[in-house]
């Protein structure tokens, strides 16, 4: 499957959901069994910028019932944290 092969070229996944989720929770374990360096957070209050050393590219991919301005939200401040 040509998709998970591609997570061969980053070097992180970040799930956003909450683990209370099932789906999310689901979409961790399963991100987790590809890459070992797999975080789950929330939102953006659960981000440090030492969460993000050494890592050049990351994949983030998020629980169906996370809104796509939380994921906005999320990727602008690994942008701001990390760069």
């Amino acid at each position: 499957m040509e998709i998970v092969d591609n997570f061969n070229l980053v070097d992180m996944i970040l799930v956003i959901g909450s683990k209370k989720s099932s789906n999310s929770t689901k979409l961790f374990e399963f991100a987790k069994s590809l890459k070992q360096e797999t975080l789950m957070i929330s939102n953006i209050s659960d981000i440090e910028s030492n969460m993000f050393m050494n890592v050049e590219s990351i994949f983030v991919t998020s629980g169906s019932s996370v809104m796509k301005e939380t994921v906005d939200e999320v990727i602008k401040s690994i942008k701001i944290k990390v760069l």
